[in-house]
C-alpha cells in the first residue's frame, strides 16, 4: 500500500532586510574593487598575496568574488521568477510563456556570468562583419546584444504594460540599470578601450561602474519580485511529498 507524505514549510521573509542585506554585500564589492584598483595604480605592489587579492575583488575580472556574487543574483532572480511562474500556472493567470521566459533567461545568465560565452562572441562577430574591433563596438558581442534587447522589449511590450504601476516602474528602472551597466557602459569602456587599451586606471573605473550598475540593477529586480509576490500573493506553501510503501 503507498501513502502519500506531505511536509510543508512556511518561511517568512522580510523583504527590506533581505534587500538592505544584498545592498551592503554589493557595496562592500564595490569599495574593495575600486580601492584596490587605486592601490594596484598609485602604489608599488610587492608581493604575489596582495596582487592576488586585487583580482579577487576587482568587478571588471572573471572567476573571483564579484563574477559568483553577480550570478548569485542572477540566480536569485531566476528562482523567484520560477516560484512566480509556478503560481500564475496553477491560477491560470496569463503571461504564462512571459514568466517562463524570464526565469530561463535569468538562469542562462547566471551560468554566462561564470563560463562567459557571450566574451567569445566578440571575435567572431568581429570576423563577420568586418569590425576589425575598434569604437563602440570593439567588443562585438553587444551588436546581438543590443538586437536581443530591441527584440525582447517588443515581445514583453504587452506584458509589461498590464502589470501593475509600482512594478511596472520598478522593472524599467532595473532594466535601465542593468542594460545601461551590461551594454551601455560596455560599449564605452570598449571605445576607451580601443584607444588606451586596458592597463589604465581609468578603463578599470569604467569596469567598476559598469559592474556596479548591473548589481544595482539586480538588486532592484530582486525587490521589485519579493514586493510582487507579497502585493499579489497573501502566503506561499512549498509542499515536498514522496510516497511510502507499506
Amino acid at each position: 500500500m503507498e501513502k502519500e507524505q506531505i511536509l510543508k514549510t512556511d518561511l517568512p521573509l522580510n523583504i527590506f532586510r533581505i534587500t538592505m542585506f544584498l545592498s551592503v554585500i554589493a557595496i562592500f564589492l564595490i569599495i574593495c574593487s575600486v580601492i584596490g584598483q587605486l592601490i594596484k595604480f598609485n602604489i608599488d605592489i610587492d608581493g604575489f598575496f596582495l596582487s592576488g587579492l586585487i583580482d579577487n575583488f576587482f568587478l571588471g575580472s572573471e572567476s573571483n568574488v564579484p563574477t559568483y556574487y553577480i550570478s548569485f543574483l542572477n540566480l536569485s532572480s531566476a528562482v523567484l521568477l520560477f516560484i512566480i511562474t509556478a503560481v500564475e500556472k496553477k491560477n491560470r493567470k496569463p503571461y504564462f510563456l512571459q514568466w517562463t521566459i524570464l526565469s530561463l533567461g535569468f538562469l542562462y545568465i547566471s551560468m554566462d556570468e561564470v563560463v562567459e560565452i557571450h566574451e567569445e562572441l566578440s571575435n567572431p562577430i568581429a570576423g563577420i562583419i568586418n569590425l576589425n574591433n575598434q569604437g563602440f563596438y570593439t567588443f562585438s558581442w553587444v551588436i546581438p546584444g543590443i538586437i536581443i534587447v530591441l527584440l525582447l522589449a517588443l515581445f514583453f511590450a504587452r506584458f509589461i504594460t498590464n502589470l501593475d504601476s509600482g512594478t511596472r516602474v520598478n522593472f524599467l528602472i532595473a532594466a535601465i540599470l542593468y542594460v545601461g551597466g551590461a551594454i551601455g557602459l560596455e560599449m564605452l569602456g570598449g571605445r576607451y578601450y580601443g584607444i588606451h587599451g586596458s592597463d589604465n586606471l581609468t578603463y578599470r573605473m569604467m569596469q567598476n561602474v559598469e559592474e556596479s550598475l548591473e548589481m544595482a540593477g539586480l538588486i532592484v529586480f530582486i525587490w521589485a519580485l519579493m514586493r510582487y509576490m507579497s502585493g499579489r500573493y497573501k502566503q506561499i506553501i512549498f509542499e515536498f511529498t514522496q510516497n511510502s510503501r507499506k
